[in-house]
């Protein structure tokens, strides 16, 4: 299963994707594809802001996916984040985000 495609970031550009071969039926602590793989998908935008996603606790029932949209001048850890523990909720907060890394709207500050 493949989660977005293309026209889904926007005008951004689509620097790496690890989220392919994904069975929903899994939790995401079993998903196999994203075993070893924290940065699973990173979009760079021509303003320079990026979309991250990583993935966390990777082999734990607490695995989770933490959406990141990053200024060009901004630490990560003080980077717009939202935590997301299923394929769908990381879906809609990734499509959510796209205008935020586009600049068409941006609030600072850490969000779950």
């Amino acid at each position: 299963m493949r989660l977005f495609t293309k026209k889904d970031f926007g005008n951004g550009e689509v620097m790496w994707d690890h989220l392919d071969d994904l069975d929903p039926k899994l939790p995401l602590h079993k998903q196999e594809a994203l075993i070893g793989c924290e940065d699973v998908l990173a979009v760079r935008y021509p303003n320079g802001f990026w979309l991250d996603v990583s993935f966390f606790q990777r082999s734990s029932p607490k695995a989770c996916f933490v959406v990141a949209v990053v200024g060009p001048d901004e630490e990560w850890e003080s980077a717009l984040k939202k935590e997301c523990k299923t394929f769908e909720e990381l879906r809609e907060v990734v499509i959510a985000l796209v205008p935020t890394a586009e600049g068409e709207k941006r609030s600072r500050g850490k969000s779950s």
